[in-house]
């Protein structure tokens, strides 16, 4: 009877070495990763799309968020963009169509911006102190088969003035099997005080009622 069962197992290991097991993930190289997602952001230029994202604040990662944003931005290429902002009860809008710009804030009109953007100042620096990549081809996604890559770092912030701290860094991209950008999710965590920050952002394409235009003359 052991003899029978032996060819079978070693059946078993194989086949399922073929198919793969969902769910499970393998180590990929930096350059592949790069190549693969760089790839379907950039084809995101050329499409029209809606993507919704969602920032969580939480005290730490198993517990319920504290803070949730909102925030909806959609695009007709080559140059029409639409933004949907909402933090807490306020509600932000913003169009733009070419070089012109126009924002409302909650009920209120819409209003021409003129006003220069802000360049974000960066604080600090990083020091990257690990990072790996890895791949899922046997992922799902709202019950559809998707492949996952994912990118781990560990990093330290130096140099802000403030007390070093450490934080450790979880991106995901969801790819249809064609390459098609479904889903993308960060996850950023203080290791010193737990603080956890969860953003997730869902894309959908050419959305059905899309329009963009100038809300006023």
């Amino acid at each position: 009877m052991r003899k029978q069962i032996q060819p079978l197992i070693v059946w078993a290991i194989v086949f399922l070495s073929a198919v793969g097991i969902p769910g499970q993930a393998k180590q990929i190289e930096k350059k592949a990763y790069q190549e693969r997602v760089i790839k379907a952001l950039d084809d995101l230029k050329e499409k029209s799309y809606r993507s919704t994202t969602v920032s969580e604040k939480l005290n730490d990662r198993d517990s319920k968020p504290v803070h949730v944003s909102k925030r909806i931005f959609e695009v007709i290429p080559p140059d029409k963009t639409r933004w949907i902002i909402e933090v807490d009860e306020e509600k932000r809008e913003i169009v733009q169509i070419g070089q012109r710009r126009f924002v409302k804030s909650n009920r209120g009109n819409w209003k021409g911006d003129n006003e220069k953007r802000l360049v974000n100042k960066t604080i600090g620096s990083e020091q990257i102190e690990s990072e790996s990549y890895t791949i899922d081809e046997n992922a799902e996604l709202n019950g559809q088969k998707v492949i996952l890559y994912e990118k781990s770092e560990k990093f330290k912030v130096v140099g802000d003035g403030a007390k070093d701290r450490r934080e450790n860094l979880t991106t995901r991209f969801w790819l249809t099997r064609d390459g098609v950008l479904l889903r993308t999710q960060s996850e950023l965590e203080n290791v010193d005080s737990k603080g956890f920050l969860r953003t997730t952002t869902d894309y959908e394409y050419d959305p059905k009622g899309l329009k963009i235009e100038a809300p006023v003359k």
